[in-house]
C-alpha cells in the first residue's frame, strides 16, 4: 500500500495540483501512534532504513498509504480503520457509500522518433474527471430518486440580491399579462430595496453594511421587509424588565419567552410554509 511515487519527478500523477501533493506526501516521521488535540489521528511512522521501490523510485515509511493489515489480507482490498473522534466522520462514510465503483483513464500518446515517449504533461482537472467519469450507484441514485437531501449548509445562508434600479428578478404566474406584472408594486420590492427603507427607518441600521445585515435583521417574505432579530433582554435593572419585551411586560418568564419565538411552537412550521409557497413547487411542499 504505497502512495505515488509523486512529486518533482513525476507532475502528471493525479495527486499533483500546483507542483505539490494534494494527499500532503510524504507524510511526516513519527515513532509511535499519537492522537492529536483536534481528533485526527497520527499513524506511527518509524524512520528505519527499511524501503521499498515503486516503479523504480526508492520509498519508504513516509509513502505507506494508511491501511489495517488484517482486515486488507483477509478482504483483498485496502481497508483503513479511524478513530470516531469528530463530526465529520459520518461524512466520510457516506462519501464512501456513493461515490460509485473505481474508474479509468486511458489516454494516447504519440512517441518521438527516437522512440521516447513525450513528456508533455497536462494539468489534472478533478471537477472535469468527476463528471466524465462518475458513476451512480444504485443506494446513491435510490437517495436521489427519493428526493432526499443531499447536502446542506449549516449555518443557513441568506442569499442578498444585488441588481441595477428596476433590473431585479421577477416571478409571476404564466397566465398574467405585461401589463399585470409591470403594474404590481409588489414586484419592485427586493431585499435590496428593503435594506434602502430599512436605513431609513431603524437609525441603528446605517452601522451594518449590506451583508451584515440579516446578522441583525431578519427577512419577512410575506410582507417584504427587514425587522430587528428578536433576541432577549440586553440590559436589565430588575426581574419585570426581564419580563418586558419591546415595551409590553408579561405575567411569566415563560410568556416572556414566548412572545419573540423563542420557545418551540407551531408558529415556526407555518412561518416555514409560508415562506415556501412562494417559491416551492407542489412537490417540494409534500416533503417539506
Amino acid at each position: 500500500m504505497i502512495h505515488g511515487p509523486c512529486g518533482e519527478g513525476h507532475p502528471s500523477c493525479a495527486c499533483m495540483v500546483n507542483g505539490e501533493c494534494s494527499k500532503n506526501y510524504p507524510k511526516e516521521y513519527c515513532e509511535k501512534t499519537t492522537i492529536l488535540q483536534n481528533g485526527h489521528v497520527r499513524y506511527a511512522r518509524p524512520k528505519n532504513r527499511i524501503s521499498t521501490k515503486k516503479n523504480g523510485v526508492a520509498v519508504d515509511n513516509a509513502f505507506v498509504l494508511l491501511h489495517n493489515v488484517d482486515l486488507c489480507v483477509k478482504y483483498q482490498a485496502h481497508i483503513n480503520v479511524e478513530r470516531v473522534s469528530r463530526d465529520g466522520m459520518e461524512k466520510y462514510l457516506f462519501k464512501y457509500f456513493t461515490k460509485g465503483f473505481d474508474c479509468s483513464k486511458v489516454g494516447l500518446q504519440r512517441k518521438r522518433a527516437s522512440g521516447e515517449s513525450s513528456t508533455c504533461t497536462k494539468g489534472v482537472n478533478e471537477i472535469q474527471d468527476y463528471l466524465e467519469c462518475r458513476c451512480i450507484a444504485p443506494n446513491d441514485a435510490a437517495w436521489r430518486l427519493l428526493q432526499f437531501e443531499i447536502h446542506h449548509t449549516n449555518p443557513s445562508v441568506e442569499r442578498l440580491p444585488v441588481h441595477l434600479p428596476l433590473g431585479n428578478s421577477v416571478v409571476y404566474n404564466e397566465d398574467d399579462s405585461l401589463e399585470q406584472v409591470l403594474q404590481n408594486p409588489w414586484n419592485q420590492i427586493t431585499k435590496l430595496t428593503a435594506w434602502f427603507e430599512a436605513n431609513k427607518t431603524y437609525p441603528e441600521a446605517v452601522c451594518y453594511t449590506y451583508a451584515e445585515f440579516p446578522e441583525h435583521f431578519t427577512w419577512h417574505a410575506d410582507g417584504k421587509y427587514w425587522d430587528y432579530r428578536r433576541g432577549t433582554v440586553k440590559v436589565a435593572r430588575s426581574y419585570s424588565e426581564i419580563r418586558t419585551i419591546e415595551g409590553q411586560q408579561y405575567p411569566t418568564f415563560q410568556a416572556a419567552c414566548q412572545a419573540p419565538g423563542l420557545l418551540g411552537d407551531d408558529r415556526e412550521w407555518l412561518s416555514a410554509i409560508v415562506d415556501a409557497a412562494h417559491w416551492a413547487l407542489p412537490y417540494q411542499l409534500r416533503f417539506y
